[in-house]
């Protein structure tokens, strides 16, 4: 599940290694009506720059209606939201320097009904947008 992503001169090959639903957290517990769902990640900055972000603000989630849900979506409250449930986090920021690798988890607290069917992403403006579809 090997995507590759591109803005000017930085290039990322971004790598779906593994969904986790649910996901189990040592260090949190999901609500009642929650779950975590976990993404296992691999960047690989194949550019000659450097490379920041914030992977929480570059994913979307869709349902299996078809909606679409990022870290600002406000229709669950805080039932739906970005969380680092797994080490090493990347819901806080990335930062990444050039022909480096990078493997981490983006956590995610879901309602318990909802079922996914895929995870989309697309790292900062004007960049090109990869998806996955989920089991």
């Amino acid at each position: 599940m090997v995507s590759s992503v591109y803005a000017a001169d930085t290039r990322l090959r971004v790598t779906l290694v593994r969904f986790l639903d649910p996901a189990q957290s040592q260090y949190y517990r999901a609500r009642k009506g929650t779950r975590f769902v976990a993404f296992q990640i691999r960047y690989t900055n194949v550019g000659r720059s450097n490379y920041t972000g914030v992977p929480a603000a570059e994913a979307t989630l869709v349902d299996r209606l078809g909606r679409a849900y990022g870290s600002a979506s406000l229709d669950f409250g805080s039932r739906f939201q970005p969380w680092p449930l797994l080490v090493p986090d990347l819901n806080h920021g990335l930062s990444l320097l050039p022909h480096k690798t990078l493997t981490g988890y983006l956590g995610w607290v879901v309602p318990t009904s909802m079922k996914l069917r895929e995870f989309r992403y697309s790292p900062g403006y004007g960049w090109t947008t990869v998806a996955w579809r989920l089991g």
